[in-house]
């Protein structure tokens, strides 16, 4: 009769320390100690070697992970986010009555992705995004699908469903304002690249600072702010478009000639522009 043999290891023991447990039509016995496995008490029981039934263990769980490795990785399914665009006012956050986008993502996926998308679904660079997730601040290295809370908790993790994830997007400029001072030219040019791409939904705020931008002392900086103060100005008639002539044109008589052209520039687009 065929003798059937399951192999359990002990914690911490070597491979030849095994606990053998065999069955055969008659019933069950055991050994826990290396050396030869018999059963004495059934007429015509097999013996074998403890560890060459180790052995063999070792070289099927072997086999198995290899089989394992060759298939494709199976894909995990994607994970709701419910963003919504909120505001940033006074001293906390306001995140009812702005617009409400539903994306898929990669639960796998870091913040940094989903401000990726965001900026391309609402033009909003993310240099100014700040995501949260109920009244945390979501970094750009954070997993998405670490936020969700475990189901029956509260706490301060974003899921209202299985597999869903509401987060806030608020409108933060001021780390770009900090970047207009920054020593590298290249991160100066950078911010006021964002703040052009931003446009009119930077405010008066943004007007300001791309004044100041106008009197860099890196020529292809000025002529940028001179750009996106065009930009940020929106329609004629608007608040944000009588600051921007305003700052221009307070620029437009400066002691530097470098800082005049600059200024020239911006009223002579705000002017095309009206």
């Amino acid at each position: 009769r065929p003798l059937c043999v399951a192999l359990r290891p002990l914690p911490e023991r070597p491979v030849s320390a095994l606990v053998l447990r065999a069955t055969c039509a008659d019933g069950t016995f055991r050994a826990a100690a290396p050396g030869v496995w018999e059963a004495p008490t059934l007429a015509g029981a097999r013996s074998a070697s403890v560890p060459t039934l180790g052995r063999s263990l070792q070289s099927h769980h072997e086999a198995r992970r290899r089989r394992l490795e060759r298939m494709p990785p199976r894909p995990m399914p994607a994970l709701h986010v419910s963003v919504r665009f909120g505001l940033a006012g006074g001293g906390g956050h306001d995140g009812a009555g702005g617009p409400l986008v539903l994306v898929d993502m990669d639960p796998e996926g870091s913040a940094a992705a989903l401000k990726d998308r965001l900026a391309a679904i609402w033009d909003v660079p993310a240099a100014f995004q700040e995501l949260l997730v109920g009244a945390s601040v979501l970094h750009n290295s954070a997993r998405l699908a670490a936020q969700l809370s475990p189901p029956g908790e509260g706490g301060c993790g974003g899921g209202s469903a299985a597999g869903e994830l509401e987060v806030t997007m608020i409108l933060c400029t001021n780390r770009v304002f900090e970047d207009l001072d920054h020593a590298d030219a290249s991160v100066r040019l950078q911010a006021v690249h964002d703040l052009a791409r931003l446009g009119p939904r930077g405010g008066e705020a943004a007007v300001s600072a791309l004044g100041g931008a106008l009197e860099d002392e890196v020529a292809l900086v000025r002529l940028a702010a001179a750009s996106a103060l065009a930009r940020a100005a929106g329609p004629s008639g608007t608040p944000t478009h009588g600051a921007a002539t305003a700052t221009a044109a307070a620029r437009a008589d400066h002691g530097d000639r470098g800082v005049r052209q600059a200024a020239l520039a911006a009223l002579a687009l705000l002017f095309d522009r009206s």
